[in-house]
């Protein structure tokens, strides 16, 4: 298996990688339509990004073909769409912006269901959950983060309902605008772009790091559905190298994030997860810690990344000493976080 581009903790800028929020405060909500509410418009806002839409769009697609599926016209129609809503709100018109945005979604969830049936959705389930864990944690850059967790409660709760009345199309395209909120919430912080640039690259080094634990951890009779998300996950870290080249930060940033999931999702079903399965991802954990913290004379940047490894790998402990499986997130995040400090 191919080995991803490297991007070693010395190539992270001192101070930019993890305390690059200058302030929390609360941004303006540009284009605010009185007839629409904070949250309804946090999801338009959320909907209107090209270059987030960019990376949504991207790894649909690759995970679309990977399975021969005949989704180009619904995908070509999302893309139409999403278009229409970015002018839509370019123009004031937030109303009609949050209309094309859920036509896109609906196009999308359609081509997934479609292309990758109930498996799909439980992947899209579970990415929902793992997102919203993650912002429980990890959220010193997010700004007004309680109504975020809000609104991402409530999607879930949506599509949860959804699912449960048959409309599995909608209960996929709830799910969907999960990952566009949490996405333009991670990237909508109060930074300029070359310090917005280390974000990417820390979040790069991030997902290089999980294709390389998730390949390291995939068991040796792993299935064709394993290996696909590993590949995917593959694909989505270099496509984050590319964009990243291309000067396209954001992009680059949403990518990294989204590998960094797939790839854990190629070795762990956190539905299924078994007490081995959570031993391993815990003992590889802890061993990594243990050697990220014996770095003689670490780097302020590589303290920092550690201190993040050790406040990742408490939090899943105990989540899974509450009884709440999802621990396992947080203990994976740290693994490779302590990676990205080793080099």
């Amino acid at each position: 298996m191919r080995r991803m581009n490297r991007i070693t903790v010395m190539g992270l800028p001192a101070l930019l990688v993890l305390a690059a929020c200058e302030s929390n405060t609360e941004p303006e909500l540009g284009g605010m339509d009185d007839n629409l509410g904070v949250e309804a418009m946090t999801e338009v806002q959320s909907s209107v990004d090209d270059e987030l839409n960019g990376a949504l769009i991207e790894e649909l697609r690759y995970a679309l073909d990977a399975e021969g599926a005949a989704s180009a016209a619904l995908v070509s129609e999302a893309e139409i769409a999403f278009a229409a809503a970015a002018d839509a709100y370019a123009s004031g018109d937030a109303a009609t912006a949050q209309t094309k945005a859920d036509e896109a979604r609906l196009a999308l969830g359609q081509a997934w269901m479609d292309g990758l049936g109930d498996v799909g959705l439980d992947e899209l389930f579970e990415r929902a959950y793992h997102l919203r864990e993650t912002l429980a944690v990890e959220n010193d850059c997010v700004r007004n983060i309680d109504r975020v967790l809000s609104i991402i409660d409530r999607l879930i709760r949506q599509a949860e309902q959804a699912a449960e009345a048959g409309n599995k199309r909608r209960a996929a395209a709830y799910l969907l605008l999960v990952g566009q909120v949490v996405d333009r919430a991670c990237v909508d912080v109060d930074i300029d772009r070359d310090n917005f640039r280390a974000v990417a690259r820390f979040a790069m080094a991030r997902a290089n790091n999980a294709v390389d634990l998730s390949a390291r951890m995939l068991p040796d009779d792993a299935t064709n559905t394993q290996l696909r998300l590993l590949h995917r996950a593959e694909h989505l870290a270099e496509w984050a190298e590319r964009a990243f080249q291309n000067h396209r930060f954001r992009r680059a940033f949403a990518l990294a994030r989204r590998a960094e999931i797939v790839a854990l999702r190629a070795v762990i079903d956190i539905d299924g997860v078994q007490d081995e399965e959570i031993r391993s991802v815990y003992e590889v954990a802890e061993t990594l810690l243990e050697e990220a913290s014996g770095i003689e004379d670490p780097t302020e940047v590589q303290q920092r990344l550690i201190n993040m490894a050790e406040k990742l790998f408490q939090a899943g402990v105990e989540r899974l000493e509450a009884g709440n499986v999802r621990g396992i997130l947080a203990l994976w995040r740290s693994a490779v976080v302590s990676m990205v400090a080793l080099g």
